[in-house]
């Protein structure tokens, strides 16, 4: 993005920090790298430029530290809008040590940096080569779904005037909607499920104080490959026993993040969903990790696109989930490619646990250096 004015005083340059004055991200920062030039930088942010006494990098790797992020939730003030300024930030004190130790702190975090780096990468490979085969399992020798060229960009295409449903013109509408060729039968959610999907509750979030309090699972709640640990678990205000959830049921968020995906896991019993979700329940024929697979590919993704109405916050009802087409194999395949998709799974939550052990220990030493 570009802004649509702008004053050179409001160019970056290398070495300059940024540091979020506002929002849930206050006290995030950012050091500016010369590949990024030309660069202007944003209202909620505030830039400081350091002297020769001290190394930017050093003050970046500092605001990285448990100590900042103390400081940070002590000094900012409560509101809706959490906030800290110019002057706030002005009086962060932090040790200083000789350029020669600051270049050798900062030669470390860097290094630590780009081992987090370079296993994130392999993380990312070894996930985007599991959907890949997930979806290479389904398809025809020779099918595809791509529709973009090597370089990212969208492919033109045509397409007759019997193939536009639903008056819809959108290019993303007539380009996603477009069927796939399996491989193996096609179903409808709606004919593999062993009862009515349903929404949840529309109850209030309130405090979870006792064990026997079911948790409240919301989209807030899961991201694009479940509940991240630790969590703190909401209950809800009110509910019912239609509202609670089994091992293997699939929730799929209906507005706002349309299309996420959660499959429950016993460990998190008991546990009700909210009525921003609707909740499927799948019969013995597919397999609930199989169905859930499914909906993290690109092939889902595609249906979203072109599924979802264009509104002030995009969404899909539950008829329109139900008649989601999915390759149905027999149930032996199904545990095969369940089975691969779980080990890549598991070799990518190693790859993350190791990136993040590594940079949490580098900013432990860096820190436990400037206290000693």
């Amino acid at each position: 993005m570009a802004a649509e004015s702008w004053d050179p005083k409001h160019l970056l340059l290398k070495g300059d920090i940024l540091f979020a004055r506002s929002g849930a991200t206050v006290g995030k920062t950012y050091i500016h790298d010369e590949c990024f030039n030309p660069s202007v930088f944003a209202g909620y942010c505030i830039r400081f430029r350091f002297s020769n006494e001290v190394l930017p990098e050093y003050i970046y790797g500092f605001t990285k530290t448990d100590t900042y992020s103390q400081w940070i939730t002590t000094i900012q003030r409560p509101a809706a809008q959490p906030n800290i300024n110019k002057e706030e930030f002005k009086s962060l004190a932090i040790p200083v040590p000789p350029l020669s130790v600051q270049r050798r702190l900062v030669s470390a975090l860097e290094a630590a940096r780009a081992k987090r780096d370079k296993a994130l990468e392999e993380a990312r490979i070894v996930w985007k080569s599991a959907l890949e085969n997930f979806e290479r399992e389904l398809l025809p020798t020779g099918a595809s779904v791509t529709t973009h060229n090597q370089e990212g960009q969208l492919v033109c295409f045509a397409t007759k005037l019997g193939n536009i449903l639903n008056r819809r013109f959108d290019p993303g509408f007539i380009r996603y909607s477009k069927k796939s060729s399996y491989f193996y039968p096609v179903k409808a959610l709606a004919d593999l499920v062993s009862e009515e999907p349903r929404y949840g509750t529309s109850s209030q979030a309130v405090e979870r104080t006792s064990a026997d309090q079911p948790r409240y699972i919301r989209i807030t709640d899961f991201g694009d490959d479940g509940i991240s640990m630790p969590h703190e678990f909401k209950t809800a205000s009110q509910w019912n026993d239609l509202h609670f959830l089994l091992p293997g049921d699939i929730l799929f968020a209906r507005s706002g993040s349309v299309g996420k995906t959660y499959i429950h896991d016993k460990n998190f019993d008991p546990a009700v969903f909210a009525g921003y979700c609707i909740r499927f329940r799948f019969k013995k024929g597919v397999l609930p990790e199989f169905v859930y697979g499914f909906t993290k590919t690109e092939i889902y993704a595609h249906w979203v696109k072109a599924i979802q109405r264009s509104a002030v916050q995009a969404n899909i009802n539950k008829e329109e989930f139900k008649s989601l087409e999915i390759p149905v194999p027999p149930l032996s395949i199904q545990h095969q490619i369940v089975s691969n998709f779980e080990s890549a799974r598991t070799k990518r939550d190693e790859l993350l646990a190791f990136a993040e052990s590594v940079w949490r220990s580098a900013r432990l030493q860096f820190e436990r250096e400037l206290l000693e």
